[in-house]
């Protein structure tokens, strides 16, 4: 087998943490309100850029993030010096 940690170890340590967090059952109204008017906001301006300027600009979007994840993944900000 390979090295790294086994199966079991990493189970036993997650049900630990599950059972030392406490969960109060409170909720920030406030919060999630702000949270879900951003997702809604950022949903329909999206579909309206999305019909009014066409996949062109959704196919630059897209590479451009592809580009920055996989620069992210591969630590290019280290061998830039940020």
């Amino acid at each position: 087998m390979g090295r790294g940690f086994g199966l079991q170890p990493l189970i036993d340590r997650t049900k630990k943490q599950d059972r030392d967090q406490e969960f109060s059952g409170n909720v920030h109204w406030l919060l999630g309100g702000a949270l879900a008017a951003g997702n809604a906001a950022g949903a329909y301006l999206g579909g309206v850029f999305v019909v009014s300027k066409g996949d062109k600009w959704i196919r630059v979007f897209l590479v451009a993030s592809v580009v920055l994840m996989a620069g992210k993944l591969l630590e290019v900000h280290t061998l830039l010096g940020f």
